[in-house]
């Protein structure tokens, strides 16, 4: 099997990375609701997807580079 069939598209790591961070932004959304804080159930969900974007991006690229 050649390693085209692998469907290693940055789309689909970016979008693991964002499915994964807006998780983990929730999970910091619900702390800051138990701590009564709305700047951080608000900015929770926006750093997730931000840093789940960036981690995607950075895999892919680590990913890559090994390969070439």
């Amino acid at each position: 099997m050649s390693q085209d069939t692998n469907n290693k598209k940055l789309g689909n790591y970016v979008a693991y990375g964002i499915t994964f961070g807006i998780f983990a932004g929730s999970l910091i959304s619900l702390i800051g609701f138990m701590f009564d804080s709305t700047f951080i159930q608000i900015v929770g969900p926006a750093f997730g997807i931000s840093f789940g974007t960036i981690a995607g991006a950075l895999i892919y690229s680590i990913k890559n580079n090994k390969q070439s």
